[in-house]
């Protein structure tokens, strides 16, 4: 059934704050984070191991596993050691 303005959803947009588009303070940790890349360390190398492995050609499943795993150990540790990780 069509909404025809009513008093329900008169009172339901009426509640509603507006934008007037001046921003009165930037979020708390300063970025946003576009890429969705977790910054737990357990979270991180199952996040970036698994995009390591499926993107490659899978020959030797278990090495290439253990290696993508090995990798994003390795990044995590480099980024953590540079200040890029919480």
């Amino acid at each position: 059934m069509a909404d025809t303005g009513g008093a329900g959803g008169a009172g339901a947009a009426a509640a509603a704050p507006a934008f007037d588009g001046k921003l009165m303070a930037w979020p708390e940790n300063s970025s946003l984070n576009i890429c969705n890349v977790p910054t737990d360390q357990k979270a991180f190398v199952r996040y970036v191991a698994t995009e390591w492995y499926k993107n490659q050609s899978i020959s030797n499943p278990r090495a290439q596993a253990q290696q993508a795993i090995s990798n994003a150990q390795t990044l995590y540790g480099e980024l953590a050691s540079k200040g890029y990780m919480d």
